[in-house]
């Protein structure tokens, strides 16, 4: 058996969590506190990864900054009601078995890597 140590390192939407639908509530949510139509589910997915204030620049077709920063804000609000966001999340079937041993293996270390906000990732 070697002594090497190990990290993995796992991104958390996606890999770990399956967030498509808590992603589409918390935007459900931003839309509706804006009065806006809500663009599609794909649309709506095709900016993961992207800041706030660009994500919104897509979905809002490029409206006025003002637009923009009041779905930030929105958004940002929408998302630190738990009640919406936690609902949502769940872990990919099988994924926690998969963690639990990897966690058991001798000199193995588990991290995550993610652009999601603290506040995001403790949820």
């Amino acid at each position: 058996m070697s002594n090497r140590l190990q990290l993995i390192l796992f991104n958390v939407d996606g890999t770990l969590v399956d967030s498509q639908a808590s992603i589409i509530a918390v935007m459900q949510s931003t839309f509706d506190a804006i009065d806006y139509p809500l663009p599609s589910r794909l649309k709506i997915l095709s900016i993961a990864g992207l800041s706030l204030p660009n994500a919104f620049k897509v979905l809002l077709e490029n409206e006025d900054q003002a637009l923009n920063e009041k779905a930030c804000n929105a958004y940002k609000a929408s998302f630190a009601n738990a009640r919406i966001h936690q609902e949502k999340l769940a872990l990919f079937d099988g994924l926690m078995d998969v963690l639990t041993n990897l966690r058991a293996m001798p000199e193995t270390y588990l991290g995550v890597a993610t652009r999601e906000s603290r506040r995001g990732l403790d949820a």
